[in-house]
Protein backbone atom coordinates (compact mmCIF):
# COMPACT_ATOMS: atom_id res chain seq x y z
CA UNK A 1 0.00 0.00 0.00
CA UNK A 2 1.54 3.71 -1.03
CA UNK A 3 -0.02 7.07 -0.45
CA UNK A 4 -3.54 6.77 0.00
CA UNK A 5 -5.86 9.38 -0.92
CA UNK A 6 -9.90 10.14 -1.55
CA UNK A 7 -12.37 12.50 -3.10
CA UNK A 8 -15.76 12.46 -3.96
CA UNK A 9 -18.58 14.57 -5.78
CA UNK A 10 -22.13 14.31 -7.22
CA UNK A 11 -22.83 14.01 -10.61
CA UNK A 12 -26.43 15.02 -12.27
CA UNK A 13 -26.44 11.85 -13.95
CA UNK A 14 -27.61 7.69 -13.67
CA UNK A 15 -24.92 5.84 -12.22
CA UNK A 16 -24.97 4.00 -15.59
CA UNK A 17 -24.32 6.90 -17.33
CA UNK A 18 -21.27 7.92 -15.51
CA UNK A 19 -20.11 4.66 -15.30
CA UNK A 20 -20.36 4.13 -18.98
CA UNK A 21 -18.46 7.96 -19.16
CA UNK A 22 -15.60 7.04 -16.81
CA UNK A 23 -14.31 3.45 -18.32
CA UNK A 24 -14.73 5.02 -22.04
CA UNK A 25 -11.18 5.99 -22.99
CA UNK A 26 -12.11 7.78 -25.86
CA UNK A 27 -13.77 10.37 -23.91
CA UNK A 28 -11.29 11.14 -21.35
CA UNK A 29 -9.28 14.37 -22.05
CA UNK A 30 -13.27 15.90 -22.34
CA UNK A 31 -13.44 15.93 -18.97
CA UNK A 32 -9.98 15.06 -17.21
CA UNK A 33 -7.92 18.21 -17.69
CA UNK A 34 -4.24 16.30 -16.97
CA UNK A 35 -5.29 13.68 -20.28
CA UNK A 36 -3.74 15.70 -23.52
CA UNK A 37 -5.11 13.18 -25.88
CA UNK A 38 -5.78 9.17 -26.01
CA UNK A 39 -2.44 7.09 -27.73
CA UNK A 40 -4.04 3.44 -27.60
CA UNK A 41 -7.56 1.91 -26.14
CA UNK A 42 -8.63 -1.13 -26.20
CA UNK A 43 -11.64 -2.60 -28.50
CA UNK A 44 -13.41 -3.71 -25.37
CA UNK A 45 -12.89 -2.60 -21.98
CA UNK A 46 -12.42 -5.49 -19.55
CA UNK A 47 -10.47 -7.22 -17.23
CA UNK A 48 -6.72 -6.73 -18.12
CA UNK A 49 -7.23 -4.47 -21.18
CA UNK A 50 -5.08 -1.30 -21.29
CA UNK A 51 -5.16 1.78 -22.79
CA UNK A 52 -2.52 4.81 -23.18
CA UNK A 53 -3.12 8.47 -22.76
CA UNK A 54 -0.82 11.43 -23.00
CA UNK A 55 -0.65 13.13 -20.09
CA UNK A 56 0.64 17.13 -19.11
CA UNK A 57 1.44 17.36 -15.16
CA UNK A 58 3.35 20.38 -14.06
CA UNK A 59 4.13 21.27 -17.68
CA UNK A 60 5.20 17.70 -18.12
CA UNK A 61 4.19 15.59 -21.08
CA UNK A 62 4.58 11.99 -20.83
CA UNK A 63 2.18 8.65 -21.84
CA UNK A 64 0.77 7.08 -19.06
CA UNK A 65 -0.10 3.00 -19.49
CA UNK A 66 -3.70 1.80 -17.65
CA UNK A 67 -4.57 -1.78 -16.86
CA UNK A 68 -8.16 -2.34 -15.85
CA UNK A 69 -7.82 -4.05 -12.44
CA UNK A 70 -11.95 -4.57 -11.92
CA UNK A 71 -14.59 -3.17 -13.78
CA UNK A 72 -18.18 -4.25 -12.53
CA UNK A 73 -20.78 -2.43 -13.96
CA UNK A 74 -23.62 -4.00 -10.62
CA UNK A 75 -21.79 -2.96 -8.38
CA UNK A 76 -20.73 0.51 -9.78
CA UNK A 77 -16.97 0.05 -9.65
CA UNK A 78 -14.16 0.48 -11.85
CA UNK A 79 -10.42 0.30 -10.83
CA UNK A 80 -7.57 0.24 -13.14
CA UNK A 81 -3.43 0.90 -12.13
CA UNK A 82 -1.64 3.27 -14.53
CA UNK A 83 1.97 4.16 -14.51
CA UNK A 84 4.30 6.24 -16.93
CA UNK A 85 5.15 4.18 -19.81
CA UNK A 86 8.54 2.27 -18.89
CA UNK A 87 8.07 3.56 -15.22
CA UNK A 88 8.26 1.05 -11.84
CA UNK A 89 5.81 3.74 -10.38
CA UNK A 90 2.58 3.36 -10.64
CA UNK A 91 -1.55 4.03 -8.86
CA UNK A 92 -4.37 2.65 -8.31
CA UNK A 93 -7.39 4.21 -9.48
CA UNK A 94 -10.97 2.67 -7.58
CA UNK A 95 -14.18 4.78 -8.62
CA UNK A 96 -16.98 3.70 -6.96
CA UNK A 97 -20.70 5.48 -8.21
CA UNK A 98 -24.14 5.08 -6.20
CA UNK A 99 -27.32 6.13 -6.25
CA UNK A 100 -27.78 9.41 -5.14
CA UNK A 101 -30.79 11.66 -5.43
CA UNK A 102 -32.04 11.83 -8.80
CA UNK A 103 -28.28 11.66 -9.82
CA UNK A 104 -24.76 9.62 -8.80
CA UNK A 105 -22.31 9.83 -6.22
CA UNK A 106 -18.96 9.58 -7.72
CA UNK A 107 -15.92 8.38 -4.60
CA UNK A 108 -12.43 8.22 -6.25
CA UNK A 109 -9.84 6.75 -4.58
CA UNK A 110 -6.12 6.05 -5.49
CA UNK A 111 -3.16 4.64 -4.04
CA UNK A 112 0.27 6.00 -5.16
CA UNK A 113 3.16 3.75 -5.30
CA UNK A 114 6.08 5.85 -6.22
CA UNK A 115 9.40 3.95 -6.78
CA UNK A 116 11.92 6.17 -8.38
CA UNK A 117 14.04 7.94 -5.79
CA UNK A 118 12.98 11.68 -7.29
CA UNK A 119 9.41 10.78 -7.52
CA UNK A 120 9.01 9.44 -4.03
CA UNK A 121 11.23 12.64 -2.63
CA UNK A 122 9.47 15.26 -4.79
CA UNK A 123 7.09 14.74 -7.38
CA UNK A 124 4.52 12.45 -5.01
CA UNK A 125 4.29 15.11 -2.72
CA UNK A 126 3.25 18.19 -4.92
CA UNK A 127 0.82 15.34 -6.79
CA UNK A 128 -0.59 14.77 -3.28
CA UNK A 129 -1.31 17.73 -2.20
CA UNK A 130 -3.27 18.71 -6.00
CA UNK A 131 -5.34 15.38 -6.09
CA UNK A 132 -8.19 16.09 -3.99
CA UNK A 133 -9.08 19.13 -5.92
CA UNK A 134 -7.86 17.89 -9.48
CA UNK A 135 -10.56 14.56 -8.35
CA UNK A 136 -13.49 17.68 -7.49
CA UNK A 137 -12.39 19.62 -10.97
CA UNK A 138 -12.59 16.62 -12.90
CA UNK A 139 -16.15 15.83 -11.61
CA UNK A 140 -17.52 18.87 -11.87
CA UNK A 141 -15.98 18.66 -15.43
CA UNK A 142 -17.58 15.13 -16.22
CA UNK A 143 -20.76 16.49 -14.38
CA UNK A 144 -20.89 19.42 -17.51
CA UNK A 145 -19.67 16.78 -20.17
CA UNK A 146 -22.62 14.67 -19.21
CA UNK A 147 -25.24 17.27 -19.41
CA UNK A 148 -23.87 18.59 -22.80
CA UNK A 149 -24.53 15.10 -24.15
CA UNK A 150 -28.26 15.39 -22.39
CA UNK A 151 -29.03 18.07 -23.94
CA UNK A 152 -27.68 17.16 -27.46
CA UNK A 153 -29.55 13.94 -27.46
CA UNK A 154 -32.84 16.47 -26.42
CA UNK A 155 -32.28 18.48 -29.01
CA UNK A 156 -34.05 17.83 -32.17
CA UNK A 157 -32.30 17.31 -35.52
CA UNK A 158 -32.81 20.08 -38.30
CA UNK A 159 -34.12 18.51 -41.20
CA UNK A 160 -32.48 19.26 -44.76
Amino acid sequence: MGICGSSEGHVEATPAAVLAAITDPAGLPRWNRRIVRVVEQPAVLEPRAEWVVQMRIYGQKFLSRSRVLQLDPRAGRFQYRSSPDGDPDFAVWTWDVSPEGTGARVRVLWDLNPKLFMNRMFWVRLRVRGLPKEVRESLTALDRYLDEGRRAAATPALSA
